[in-house]
């Protein structure tokens, strides 16, 4: 029963039942990766998937930026005695666009005294 709690809640927690994984023991260390920038790239750093009853890496790489929008990394969580995936995710800033330039004339309003 508290294998079928943790399914559930890993897909709850992803959003997508494919990228979900249960295991109860921890995963290897983090792999080291050497990034080179990327304008208008980010980097998804690898981690580590569990393949049947073997550990296996799954590499990083670069997605497009998302203007607006933040990347928060995937992760191993802890839940109990069992570790959880939680996938990587695209999330709004949650505030203030700050915008590189001028907006352009035709959105401007003239106030007349």
């Amino acid at each position: 029963m508290s294998r079928l709690l943790g399914i559930i809640l890993a897909v709850g927690l992803t959003g997508c039942a494919t990228d979900t994984y249960v295991v109860a023991d921890s995963p290897p260390a983090v792999r080291a990766e050497v990034v080179a920038t990327r304008p208008g790239f980010l980097w998804v750093h690898g981690h580590w998937a569990r393949e049947g009853h073997r550990w296996d890496w799954k590499p990083g790489y670069y997605a497009p930026e998302r203007p607006g929008q933040v990347y928060v990394e995937g992760r191993w969580q802890r839940n109990g005695n069992q570790y959880v995936w939680v996938s990587g995710t695209w999330r709004g800033h949650g505030g203030v666009v700050i915008r590189d330039q001028a907006p352009a004339p035709s959105q401007v309003g003239e106030i007349n005294p």
